[in-house]
């Protein structure tokens, strides 16, 4: 319908001149705002301004004097710029994927920001820093008394123009921390890098001398005596040519070098190494060195643990109990011989008994009766001969010694009958062995006994049947009236 000013004004005259009732009336005033507001729109472009009843898209910057308020939580910004917001987090965040960024509750009223990389220009402090590295080895990591990586190698020459080792530059201060030069002389520097076609061998590998250390650290400069680097200050060690690894490659720029023993036989404390090894033959393995004063590990394993075996070179082993006592391993090692020498907690079978070292230095001498350096555990004892000129003898033996830890292991007692130094075991029946056992709970002892009364020749002992020392023994019926019995 066409709406202009002349069709209103008509409109409104005629309702004034027919003077019809007041409902008829009141009906055709809507219907004149109703074609009025259709006027005004059509003369206006409601699209430039924003409403507040339906979504506006501002097609231009709009400015807050005072600020912005959002919603009713307190959150907005003032006319400052000061912004009070609940959260911020990026596009497609999601904490859970490390995905975006975000500054988000932790949901005990403090907050947490999850973001990839955090850069400071300035001073950072923090009251609390909790650092989180997954890292790895591409080949195998050294435990030893120094290390470091060589930043510049500059060759040295005899006075016959010989090339007689490599001055190896490393960096000791890069304007915000400094490190001690840790190398002495006498040390023995080895590198070993490995390649990724053939991750079984070192791509690259030396081991040599070190013949010279740097007492301060410097900085670098060229030949007219310009400050090199930014100033960063390097100290250095010397690495000889001739005295090495046969087959060392030479020392550049880039290597990371590691202490691997030591030439000085008054610097022992340098001559081990702990090596985690990820890479080459039974790997991996955890492998420990002491003694190493050449370019070789022959015959200076003290530890290995590893899939093909495990291995430890010590004098002793020791437990320690809950109560700060020393629980010592008894190592067991057959029978005794001249000449061999034999560590402290070692054990031996000889004259008819069982003997402990008991000497902390351990022992060459024989072990018997008056030895200070042994201690007799368990003894045969021998019948006298009979009427018959007839002796007989029971002797015990363990598989795994004579000491059992309380609460843990067991073992195998196995009792064997001699006639006359003939073993005749096989011809007692299993009903004429009879073992015993003697501790501090002999109401106990006394049941123990029963139940190992015709039990054979053989008796495990579990950690049960021990409490505290015990001792067992065993009694062999040969007649009705002789006993052979040993403890």
């Amino acid at each position: 319908m066409a709406v202009n000013t002349d069709n209103i004004t008509q409109f409104l005259e005629g309702i004034r001149d027919e003077r019809r009732t007041h409902a008829n009336t009141a009906q055709r005033i809507g219907t004149a705002l109703l074609m009025l507001l259709a006027l005004v729109e059509k003369q206006l472009d409601l699209s430039v301004y924003l409403r507040n009843d339906i979504d506006n898209n501002a097609k231009a910057v709009i400015g807050f004097d005072k600020g912005l308020k959002i919603g009713d939580g307190g959150c907005g910004i003032d006319g400052f710029g000061e912004a009070v917001l609940r959260r911020i987090v990026s596009l497609g965040y999601d904490g859970a994927t490390q995905q975006g960024f975000g500054i988000v509750d932790r949901g005990d009223g403090k907050f947490r920001l999850d973001i990839h990389d955090l850069q400071v220009w300035g001073k950072a402090i923090f009251q609390e820093l909790e650092v989180r590295k997954l890292s790895y080895a591409g080949g195998n990591v050294y435990l030893s008394g120094s290390g470091s990586r060589i930043f510049k190698a500059e060759e040295l020459y005899d006075e016959a123009g010989k090339v007689r080792g490599w001055r190896c530059w490393l960096l000791a201060d890069d304007g915000t921390t400094a490190t001690q030069n840790m190398w002495r002389v006498g040390d023995q520097a080895r590198c070993q890098t490995f390649g990724l076609a053939d991750k079984q061998k070192p791509t690259r590998s030396w081991w040599r001398l070190v013949t010279a250390v740097s007492e301060e650290n410097v900085a670098l400069t060229d030949e007219v005596g310009n400050v090199l680097y930014d100033g960063k200050k390097f100290g250095w060690i010397e690495i000889a040519n001739d005295n090495c690894e046969p087959g060392s490659d030479v020392p550049m720029a880039g290597d990371t070098i590691v202490l691997d023993g030591n030439q000085n036989p008054n610097e022992r404390d340098r001559q081990g190494v702990m090596i985690l090894e990820t890479t080459g033959p039974n790997t991996p393995r955890i492998v420990a060195y002491k003694g190493v004063v050449g370019y070789t590990h022959e015959g200076c394993e003290v530890f290995k643990l590893s899939p093909e075996g495990s291995r430890i070179v010590s004098t002793s082993f020791e437990w320690v109990s809950p109560t700060g006592d020393i629980i010592h391993i008894v190592n067991y090692r057959g029978e005794w011989q001249s000449g061999v020498s034999y560590g402290y907690y070692d054990q031996v079978s000889h004259g008819n008994g069982v003997w402990l070292c008991t000497n902390s230095n351990g022992s060459t001498t024989e072990p018997k009766e008056g030895n200070a350096d042994w201690q007799l555990v368990m003894k045969a004892e021998k019948g006298e001969k009979g009427d018959d000129g007839v002796a007989y003898q029971v002797m015990i033996t363990s598989d795994t010694g004579t000491v059992m830890i309380n609460g843990s292991g067991k073992m195998t007692l196995n009792a064997t009958l001699l006639r006359n130094g003939e073993d005749i075991s096989d011809t007692i029946s299993n009903g004429s062995w009879l073992w015993w056992r003697q501790s501090a709970d002999a109401e106990d002892d006394a049941v123990w006994n029963t139940l190992h009364e015709g039990v054979g020749r053989s008796c495990l002992i579990t950690r049960d049947d021990v409490s505290r020392q015990t001792q067992f023994g065993c009694r062999v019926y040969i007649s009705d009236s002789k006993t052979i019995n040993s403890k």
